[in-house]
């Protein structure tokens, strides 16, 4: 099991988004019972996603339509969202390994 830091912040997303509310439902339930041990684990569960570095992964969502970029820490089973955005929003961010706008 994973522990998402912080829903609020999928929340606050889909409140003004309303075509994201779903998915970002449907992503965040299958990422808390996720058992990834590693990043390979992540990729098999979500073949688009990208691994960045420092620990981050972008994943795509609702059909590419939304970026979501997250430090995953598999020692404390812990992800932590650090970039949630449109496609267009993403495109804008000059390094995804540093942004910590939610």
């Amino acid at each position: 099991m994973k522990r998402i830091i912080s829903k609020k912040t999928l929340i606050d997303f889909a409140n003004k988004h309303a075509s994201s509310k779903q998915v970002l439902e449907l992503w965040y339930d299958d990422v808390k019972s996720a058992k990834w041990i590693n990043f390979n684990d992540i990729i098999y569960d979500y073949p688009s996603a990208d691994v960045l570095n420092n620990h981050r992964v972008c994943f795509n969502i609702g059909g590419n339509k939304f970026r979501l970029i997250a430090t995953i820490n598999f020692r404390f089973s812990t992800v932590r969202i650090n970039f949630i955005g449109t496609h267009a929003e993403y495109d804008k961010i000059k390094n995804a390994s540093t942004i910590e706008k939610y």
